[in-house]
């Protein structure tokens, strides 16, 4: 409205509570399902093209949270980003070795926490997805020996659906050890550094691996195809609004931005604004 109290000075009130513009310097923050990325945390995006290949492709069936994180990401570079999804599995695969030969085996059931999976003897590492959900089951490694010397370092390739050549790549060892480079190449800790696809857990414990570490345990190619991934089941109220936990201490995150991701009952709009009322 306009309030003309003197000639030539003019207030003009305009009402923006209903829609706030996202600019460069907005930090903000967006909670809500997908079917892929980190669950449980706050992960801070910096543009489109990451925001995707991260957590997917929107899909309006599940949420709307997409279309919100990408309408933000036109004008802002900074988003913090929770994806909420309960009961989630990582789906992976197992190499063992047995009298000598190398096997692979998927997953018999998804994992809540492929960090705690429970080895047999005859395993020696497991591979699973860099977060849970069912584009798990879209990936498999290759497992084969380095032909060229042998030195007990084999290369793991990763491979995901409707791409014939690998994704990533990576000369691995068994053992703690570092190339000429200074590069440690240890399996587990090489690849969970470097990967943007997949995660490895190393039997250490493995009975032949402690009695010689320096063996050459990798001698014949393996293909892995990974399984039990699952999405969980549909986030209640409750959960998105717990997952909004994440953001109530200005001294864990600074945001001065936080997006609903459609979730428009009422006790996620009170749970928002009682967040920004804190948050001053």
């Amino acid at each position: 409205m306009a309030n003309n109290s003197s000639a030539g000075v003019y207030t003009k009130e305009i009402d923006l509570s209903q829609r706030v513009q996202g600019v460069s310097s907005s930090i903000a923050a967006i909670v809500g399902e997908s079917v892929r990325g980190p669950v449980g945390e706050r992960t801070l995006v910096t543009s489109t093209k990451q925001f995707l290949a991260q957590f997917g492709k929107p899909d309006a069936s599940l949420t709307f949270m997409h279309y919100c994180a990408l309408a933000f990401l036109e004008q802002g570079n900074r988003l913090y980003v929770t994806r909420v999804a309960p009961n989630n599995k990582f789906g992976g695969a197992v190499i063992s070795i047995a009298n000598a030969l190398n096997t692979s085996e998927p997953f018999a059931e998804g994992q809540d926490d492929p960090k705690i999976y429970p080895f047999i003897d005859s395993e020696l590492f497991c591979v699973y997805g860099i977060n849970p959900g069912i584009w798990n089951d879209e990936l498999s490694v290759y497992v084969y020996p380095n032909t060229k010397v042998s030195d007990g370092t084999f290369y793991v390739d990763v491979y995901t659906k409707g791409i014939n050549r690998p994704v990533e790549s990576f000369l691995v060892h068994l053992d703690y050890r570092v190339d000429g480079y200074g590069v440690q190449q240890n399996i587990e800790e090489h690849i969970n550094e470097r990967s943007s696809y997949i995660r490895v857990k190393q039997n250490f414990e493995q009975s032949e691996y402690l009695r010689n570490p320096e063996r050459v345990f990798i001698n014949t190619l393996n293909v892995a195809r990974f399984a039990g991934g699952d999405n969980g089941t549909k986030a209640t109220e409750s959960d998105i609004i717990n997952a909004w936990d994440l953001y109530a201490d200005i001294e864990h995150v600074e945001v001065n931005m936080l997006i609903n991701g459609g979730y428009s009952t009422p006790s996620v709009q009170l749970k928002l604004d009682a967040i920004c009322q804190d948050r001053m």
